[in-house]
């Protein structure tokens, strides 16, 4: 996570308000991961614990899916660029749908 971060922040024209906002969202959920990775190491075999750590993948998944569609916007002169974060924005949906799909699941089998 650290290092898509890193590389995203790289990839940044301007600074921008919806680039701050959507930046703070993403570092919000990731800065959770190691309590959530915690809390289900301590309770592997609780559905709830597993939920919340799909839970907190899926929420960093939409900041990530956020951030790209400022970088998106940011680059939409370059359309080689644009097409290669469009193409990694639809990677990033897979896996968030994923992650979401995770937490129902975690109630049918741990």
């Amino acid at each position: 996570m650290w290092v898509n971060h890193h590389h995203l922040i790289h990839a940044v024209h301007s600074v921008t308000a919806r680039l701050l906002w959507s930046n703070l969202y993403l570092l919000f959920w990731m800065s959770l991961v190691p309590f959530v990775t915690d809390f289900l190491g301590k309770n592997y075999r609780k559905p709830m614990a597993v939920a919340l750590y799909g839970l907190d993948l899926t929420l960093g998944s939409t900041g990530f899916f956020f951030l790209r569609s400022e970088l998106i916007h940011q680059s939409r002169h370059d359309s080689s660029m644009t097409d290669y974060h469009e193409r990694i924005q639809r990677k990033n949906a897979v896996s968030g749908a994923l992650y979401l799909l995770s937490v129902p699941l975690a109630y049918v089998s741990i």
